[in-house]
């Protein structure tokens, strides 16, 4: 019968020209220094890889998870810099690593290309964010060769996944009901707690609402798409590692521990709701059955009942428990019809930015100008990785994506030329130490911790107490498995198609918690396929390699690092000061901050919010300038800069940003009809009846009740608010009456009627309006004016 593992174990024609692994040392003569650091270095990489989900890390274009971020740089730095110092330096290299290089440097092009164009800060964090997990692959690359430290890295893994998935249940079933409790009973108190200071009816308080109502556990992250993305692998491996973990018959010890982690995430899983991950991980269990199958290992028909019993339970469970319902089939014609709308606003990105994308960081920005009006939300990413790619990097980076995929295939097609079969290699690896795997586990806490702190916040105690000792148990308990046992290239091929195929539907490749499943995935299949010896360098060639990244290093420590870390503490220190009244100590932080990272929107935003509240015109004016300049694609922040100047009493000044939010969003009926408000304010009529009409045509198209007008807030002067704006835009748009007692100066129809005309005729190439509706406000509006002395009258 053959062995079910098919490429962890070496062929024997290989094995006689690959150096000895560091396993083959006699035990009695110690641990080379070379080997050690290659232990030390697996420490903190697991310690790394294990926090990376555990903190916060959607928000990366902020800096969140930055210290994760630096960490790998540090850990590859010092395993470089060992090499340099020991003479003697041995790197895996194939043509895969040098397209994955590729696709890393052109995505850091794309970086370049934001400049003057948009969000530099946000650019530059987001493409450190995804260089660190090029680092990550290449340190992979280097350090986890053996199939033991495959196998214990994997096992890392699972204990997180158990981790987040308890966490995920503790919210599921204690935290959230409880907090819908609390803010049921004080809302406002709910509100300021989580840091939310908008008025209970507004659009940020609706949409906190919505997310408090919703039952899908989250755990970290802040999209259940997210923790389906991350789960699906793994609990792929799990199955696999149930089913065939062991040669033979397996120990008790070993199935009823693998079970556990497996129903725990499978709970963890269903409660999502996540249809991708469902269809992902289905398609993954029939192919795992198929290669099972074909390797001659059956799979007793009792085990296929059991598992099936189990995973009715856990789908009856969570129906009873309104965790899952009906809706999770009957919408998913809507989902559908959601990604596809999404997908043809990010062609339409990509067709103005076809070689080297909007620029990391800047998708949201860039895909306003193309959403559709009937689209539910303007979305951070496509909810498609290839499309994502294509967008934010362009062709280039589209096709050395594909380069990457191609070198895998041909590598895939050259080892599997001739038939393979599995030799008992893990007789000889027995000797390797496990210590790093277990030392990495209890470093993990503290990168957790100090990830969080320097954000301003703590990890969830239920992560700490509840979480991390359940995956720590499974971990310790993964200890047979890990020595002895069986991983196979397949199983972990076709993890990483079920993260695909998730990632196709559902997105998330930009955030650092799921895209890492993929770089490991992909690092292990290149590992067990690679079969030549390393490079040995040259001197000149470490020296070389030395000074790249100590330029690299450099780069990350002037662009990133120092700014958002030093920049953090005066934004905390900001926020506490003005929480407690004290204005003039936040403006003195703010302007710090500012000092200290010049390429930052945020603190010239907040002084902005500042100098109006403090009555400072002239520095609320270079404040806006400054906010805009730094961030100029962005129609929120045209937006809240009308507002401001609007608190101020000066519309005429909040007119020309509201025009450009509308230009930056043109399928935003709140856009149309705040801009209509404030031309009705400044006595520009026809422009104000002209956006009014528009708005309101959005506003039908529009099937999404919380996004309709009727619910949105209008600002007018002094900050005095319309609740209902379609009712505004609804008489707005009517003829203004004679007898009229607004007054406003003659002139102004004509100039204005025509930058209606042309804002209606842009709108018409988004199908909003029928080209025949151009002409309307022409003649006919003029003849709407009448006369009333030196000036004319309309209705408000």
């Amino acid at each position: 019968m053959k062995d079910c593992r098919t490429a962890v174990n070496l062929p024997s024609r290989s094995q006689s020209h690959r150096l000895p692994t560091e396993t083959d040392a006699v035990p009695g003569a110690g641990i080379e220094h070379s080997q050690m650091m290659r232990l030390v270095a697996l420490a903190v990489c697991t310690a790394l890889l294990m926090a990376t989900p555990l903190v916060p890390g959607e928000a990366v274009r902020d800096g969140q998870g930055i210290l994760i971020i630096a960490g790998w740089f540090v850990l590859f730095g010092c395993w470089v810099g060992a090499g340099l110092l020991q003479s003697r330096m041995r790197i895996r290299w194939r043509w895969i690593d040098t397209a994955v290089l590729l696709f890393f440097v052109i995505f850091s092009i794309s970086t370049v290309m934001v400049h003057g164009e948009g969000n530099v800060r946000y650019a530059i964090n987001t493409m450190w964010s995804w260089s660190s997990m090029g680092v990550l692959y290449f340190g992979l690359r280097q350090w986890v060769c053996s199939p033991q430290s495959m196998r214990a890295v994997c096992a890392a893994m699972l204990a997180v996944s158990v981790c987040l998935s308890a966490h995920g249940l503790h919210q599921y079933f204690v935290k959230l009901p409880e907090l819908r409790r609390s803010y049921e009973a004080d809302k406002r108190g709910v509100l300021d707690e989580v840091g939310i200071h908008e008025a209970l009816n507004s659009a940020v308080v609706r949409e906190f609402e919505d997310r408090l109502r919703s039952k899908e556990p989250l755990a970290t992250f802040a999209l259940t798409n997210s923790l389906a993305g991350f789960l699906t692998p793994w609990l792929v491996i799990a199955v696999a590692v149930l089913v065939g973990g062991f040669r033979g018959s397996p120990s008790w010890l070993h199935t009823l521990v693998t079970a556990a982690v497996l129903i725990v995430v499978l709970c963890c899983l269903v409660l999502t709701k996540s249809r991708a991950a469902y269809i992902a991980c289905g398609m993954a269990v029939c192919l795992l059955a198929l290669v099972i199958g074909h390797y001659g290992k059956r799979v007793a028909w009792h085990r296929v009942l059991v598992g099936g019993g189990v995973l009715g339970v856990i789908v009856t469970g969570a129906i009873v428990t309104r965790g899952l319902d009906w809706r999770v089939v009957t919408e998913s014609v809507k989902t559908l019809q959601y990604r596809l709308e999404y997908w043809e606003a990010t062609l339409g990105v990509i067709s103005a930015r076809p070689v080297w994308g909007c620029g990391p960081g800047n998708f949201q920005q860039h895909y306003a100008a193309h959403k559709l009006p009937q689209a539910s939300e303007t979305i951070a990413d496509p909810h498609n990785f290839l499309l994502e790619v294509w967008a934010i990097s362009g062709t280039m980076g589209l096709v050395s994506l594909a380069v990457v995929g191609g070198s895998l295939g041909a590598l895939w097609r050259c080892q599997f030329k001739e038939s393979r079969q599995g030799v008992s290699a893990d007789a000889h690896l027995d000797a390797e130490p496990l210590w790093w795997v277990y030392a990495g586990c209890a470093l993990m806490p503290l990168v957790v911790l100090a990830a969080s702190v320097l954000f301003g916040s703590l990890p969830d105690p239920s992560l700490l107490w509840i979480g991390m000792p359940i995956g720590a148990v499974a971990l310790v308990l993964q200890y047979r498995w890990i020595q002895r046992g069986n991983l196979d290239l397949k199983w972990i091929a076709i993890a990483g198609f079920a993260l695909l195929m998730n990632l196709l539907a559902a997105g998330g490749i930009g955030f650092s918690g799921v895209a890492q499943n993929a770089w490991v995935l992909l690092a292990f299949v290149v590992n067990q396929l690679d079969l030549r010896l390393p490079w040995e360098l040259g001197r000149k060639q470490q020296l070389a390699m030395s000074l790249v990244v100590l330029f690299v290093g450099g780069l990350f420590w002037q662009s990133m690092y120092r700014p958002v870390t030093q920049f953090q503490p005066f934004m905390l220190a900001a926020e506490y000061h003005r929480q407690k009244g004290n204005e003039q100590q936040a403006i003195r932080s703010l302007k710090r901050a500012a000092q200290i990272d010049p390429l930052s929107v945020l603190p010239w935003r907040l002084l902005a919010n500042l100098y109006q509240r403090t009555k400072d015109a002239k520095a609320m004016e270079n404040a806006i300038a400054q906010t805009l300049l730094r961030d100029p694609q962005s129609h929120a922040l045209h937006h809240q800069m009308a507002e401001l100047w609007l608190r101020d009493g000066r519309p005429e000044r909040a007119m020309p940003l509201l025009q450009t939010a509308v230009k930056l969003y043109p399928a935003s009926g709140i856009n149309h009809a705040q801009l209509a408000w404030v031309c009705q304010l400044t006595g520009n009529v026809m422009t104000a009846q002209n956006h009014a009409s528009i708005a309101i045509q959005l506003d039908t198209l529009n099937p999404h009740v919380e996004q309709k007008l009727e619910h949105q807030v209008l600002i007018g002067l002094r900050g005095r608010r319309v609740d209902d704006a379609r009712a505004m835009m609804q008489r707005l748009s009517k003829p203004p009456l004679p007898d009229s007692s607004f007054r406003v100066p003659v002139g102004i129809g004509r100039n204005e009627d025509r930058e209606a005309l042309l804002t209606q005729s842009q709108l018409s190439r988004y199908g909003v309006l029928p080209m025949a509706a151009v002409a309307i406000g022409g003649a006919a509006g003029l003849e709407r004016f009448q006369p009333f002395g030196d000036g004319l009258r309309v209705d408000l």
